[in-house]
């Protein structure tokens, strides 16, 4: 009994429920894979073989492309346009670079958001985001999960038998949307109606008695008020569940619709921010496995110790590992920061060596794959001073570039 209580903690990956033959994904020899997110549509195109070859001759295996690249791959209603990434998935092979392909539904084209505005996220004070950010749109808008699964579509039947296509990444860094828009509010109560099955169940179950709560039917359901005081708080529980469903549930419908073009030596993730009390973290069944992201030294605040602010919390990665192992057997760490990052309130540099041991850390705790944010150093755009494997030159190395390079070899 007890040396299979111990198979089991060792290897969770083989509990029913879950993606059961993730290790087939990696060969049994390889310690771990290293890779670099590229954006080539950010670049001029003369210049994207030269920055392949040098992510090559640096040891890197493969690359990560469209993360953000909806308005270029569908640069109009229902016309789309892969022959640019077609020419960048070319040249990655050219030096034996294998690709991570990514939808791209954390950034909608503005003609999208601008003709169908109801798409865009409404707080509780009707107030609506607006397109030149990111995760902008929300998962509980009907219109939009269908219309980026059209996307999500063409992008599958086009690269799903694709060999020089390693795996998907669903969607970046996902998190819940706290909608108040016509569709949520019609989503939460379809959600409650499924979930409870008749009102007095729910009245019963939230305790609706307690100062006249009491609902006659589902359509008197709003979602709760965050800023209103007194709210019931098991509504307030249920709408936490629901929009963390609804996360979950989207990745899910978008690996459901790459399943069916893929090859099975596809893998599909999506990389999560590591919020631990995050609902939808582990809830959606239909991915392989799944990947984090991690900056170690993000300004946020000062770390631990003297040189804290520059090394990064010494339990932040061992914390992450374990918390993303258990899912599903296998983990990667799709963003790990090479340098400096540019939205902290103190962007200080790694210590020399710090990019370095953050890749062994993730090594030692058994992650298959890492990946960093990002190899060229950006010009423009809102992370124009957040640092790359290579400089603003495009050709030198950074201190991180190198560490990358080391950990490497």
């Amino acid at each position: 009994m007890k040396r299979l209580l111990l198979f089991v903690l060792l290897f969770p990956a083989l509990l029913p429920g879950y993606a059961q033959d993730a290790f087939r994904f990696f060969a049994p020899g390889q310690l771990i894979s290293t890779g670099v997110y590229y954006y080539p549509e950010h670049w001029d195109s003369a210049q994207w073989d030269r920055d392949l070859k040098k992510m090559a001759d640096m040891g890197f295996e493969y690359t990560h492309y469209a993360e953000f690249a909806w308005a270029q791959l569908e640069p109009e209603e229902g016309k789309y346009d892969f022959a640019w990434l077609d020419k960048a998935v070319a040249l990655a092979a050219k030096y034996n670079l294998k690709v991570i392909m990514c939808t791209s539904t954390a950034t909608p084209p503005a003609w999208l958001e601008r003709k169908y505005p109801a798409i865009l996220e409404t707080n509780e004070n009707g107030v609506q985001s607006d397109h030149g950010s990111r995760q902008t749109v929300s998962f509980s808008s009907s219109f939009f999960r269908q219309y980026a699964l059209t996307m999500v579509e063409k992008l599958a039947q086009h690269y799903g038998k694709d060999k020089r296509i390693m795996g998907w990444q669903i969607d970046n860094e996902p998190r819940v949307f706290n909608d108040f828009g016509a569709d949520a509010q019609q989503r939460f109560r379809d959600w409650l109606k499924k979930k409870y099955g008749s009102i007095g169940a729910l009245n019963d179950t939230w305790g609706t008695s307690f100062w006249s709560q009491h609902y006659n039917d589902f359509t008197q359901i709003n979602i709760p008020l965050r800023s209103q005081w007194g709210m019931n708080l098991n509504q307030i529980l249920d709408h936490t569940r629901f929009i963390n469903w609804e996360t979950a549930s989207f990745l899910d419908e978008q690996a459901r619709v790459i399943r069916k073009y893929t090859m099975p030596e596809q893998w599909i993730t999506s990389n999560y921010i590591p919020n631990y009390e995050s609902g939808f973290i582990g809830m959606s069944r239909e991915l392989d496995f799944v990947t984090y992201t991690k900056y170690m030294v993000n300004g946020y605040n000062r770390g631990i110790g003297q040189k804290g602010y520059r090394l990064g919390n010494p339990e932040s990665i061992a914390m992450s590992n374990d918390f993303f192992r258990p899912i599903a057997g296998v983990y990667g760490v799709m963003e790990l920061q090479p340098g400096q990052v540019n939205w902290g309130a103190v962007n200080s540099q790694p210590l020399p060596g710090a990019v370095h041991l953050w890749l062994w850390h993730v090594f030692a705790g058994g992650g298959r794959l890492a990946c960093t944010y990002r190899f060229r150093a950006p010009l423009y755009g809102y992370e124009q001073y957040h640092y790359g494997i290579v400089g603003y030159d495009g050709v030198t190395p950074t201190p991180g570039g190198l560490e990358y390079q080391q950990f490497i070899n």
